[in-house]
């Protein structure tokens, strides 16, 4: 590789000759929309340049997308608009593609009596030596207040062919409708309905595995947590959390507040009134959730101050976080909180990409990562095979 390519692989750095790498138009309404400064501080927040042109080459108008807090305007824009983005993964499957179909079925969520829907995505063959199939649970994000399960579905095809498992998106109720014992009782229920039709989708119980992005990482969190403390062994065998959200902003526990706001310090002036306004709009997402009475540091409000000890046998866990996102150091922080309590977990940290890294579906960065996650799985499942 020479010294050009090389600093082309790391966003915008400077090339052998010492001329910089500009971005184009299309390219800087990328980074002003996703708040990715060519101003880094360490090479883990140097943009990605190959994942900025990929978001670039979708041509979504960012300006049209509505404040993350405008949860009518933000429902109808993604379902209007970002769902008809041709976001499929540029992947190569490592066993052969399987056909996937898809169905929807709806729930009861026995606490209120209310119901939600999930999506079922399920591959048409079965893995050549297994006579059951794996199970993964998907928690859409959207900052609890929007989104749905469609939102992920080339992601969920990809996971059921590859791993031949039986992927349920779950159609969570939203806030402010509902509040947050609502939203987490639907998730669990969901957990409690796969393991009661097992025999119906021909899913192994033993085989059951968590996604969530965001918000809903921090939900599969929660979930992966409570089937730990109520069951030993817990019933999930491994959860995925991708650049989740898993505390209240204003109830961080050391050293991550110390780390936050030693950077909060060292920021510019634009970087800095950026992290302000998102954390006005963290708190606002917050107000939305939390239920009347419930303090912002509750465990399930936030679960990175939950007490110690942690349940040893909680279910394997997968962190990913982007370089550049706000989120980063909370899922590093709970990464390190799940190590200090004996729980197996691994940490991947995406140099150069914002919280919502997904959205550049077809760049290298995502397909090494969507690699990485079918790796994760798969070993999971390998493990716990009835």
């Amino acid at each position: 590789m020479t010294n050009s390519q090389q600093s082309a692989t790391n966003g915008y750095t400077h090339m052998a000759n010492g001329a910089k790498l500009k971005p184009t138009p299309a390219e800087r309404e990328v980074m002003e929309a996703q708040a990715l400064s060519e101003k880094a501080t360490s090479m883990v927040e140097a943009p990605d340049r190959d994942w900025i042109k990929s978001l670039a080459a979708l041509n979504i108008d960012f300006k049209a997308i509505p404040s993350g807090l405008d949860y009518v305007g933000m429902r109808r824009w993604l379902k209007d608009s970002y769902e008809k983005v041709d976001r499929k993964f540029n992947h190569h499957s490592w066993r052969t593609p399987t056909r996937v179909s898809k169905s929807e079925v709806m729930l009861e969520n026995g606490d209120d009596e209310g119901s939600f829907r999930c999506v079922i995505w399920e591959p048409e063959e079965v893995a050549t030596d297994e006579t059951s199939r794996p199970v993964i649970l998907m928690y859409h994000g959207g900052g609890f207040i929007h989104g749905f399960p469609e939102l992920d579905e080339d992601l969920a095809v990809v996971l059921a062919s590859d791993l031949r498992a039986v992927v349920v998106g779950v159609d969570y109720r939203l806030a402010p409708e509902h509040k947050f014992s609502t939203i987490l009782n639907d998730c669990r229920s969901a957990v409690e309905w796969i393991i009661e039709h097992a025999d119906r989708y021909n899913v192994d119980a033993k085989r059951i595995g968590l996604w969530g992005a965001s918000a809903g990482a921090h939900l599969a969190a929660n979930v992966a947590m409570l089937e730990a403390l109520a069951h030993e062994p817990s019933r999930i065998c491994q959860a995925s959390l991708v650049v989740p959200l898993l505390c209240h902003v204003d109830e961080c526990p050391n050293p991550l507040s110390d780390v936050q706001a030693e950077a909060r310090q060292r920021m510019d002036d634009g970087p800095k009134q950026a992290l302000d306004m998102a954390m006005i709009g963290a708190r606002e997402l917050f107000n939305f959730m939390r239920p009347d009475g419930v303090r912002d540091d509750d465990p399930e409000i936030s679960p990175l101050r939950r007490p110690g000890p942690w349940p040893s046998h909680h279910a394997a866990v997968h962190v990913t976080v982007g370089g550049c996102d706000l989120l980063r150091d909370q899922g590093i922080a709970y990464y390190m909180a799940l190590q200090d309590n004996g729980i197996e977990a691994e940490l991947q940290l995406i140099p150069g990409v914002p919280h919502g890294f997904t959205w550049a579906s077809r760049s290298r960065a995502v397909s090494q990562w969507l690699d990485g996650q079918i790796k994760v799985f798969e070993l999971a499942f390998r493990g716990s095979r009835s």
